[in-house]
């Protein structure tokens, strides 16, 4: 998550069989964040099954959640 003030996203990466990590892209949250570093870890969230993603859009007070489906956010 990049929790830009102007419109906050989340940020897309893609982990090779090798481990290496590469950014594909980022999705926005439809939220806004405060434009400083992530303060809390627990900003973001996955669900226990893997199919749910929470995020927290601290400069809009909003929480966005996202469906996880194979190959898309």
């Amino acid at each position: 998550m990049d929790n830009a003030a102007s419109a906050n996203h989340v940020l897309v990466f893609q982990r090779a069989e090798n481990g290496q990590i590469t950014s594909v892209g980022s999705v926005t949250t439809g939220g806004t964040g405060t434009g400083a570093g992530l303060s809390s870890q627990g900003a973001v969230l996955l669900s226990h099954d893997g199919h749910w993603l929470f995020v927290c859009n601290a400069g809009s007070d909003e929480i966005s959640v996202f469906e996880i489906t194979p190959g898309n956010l």
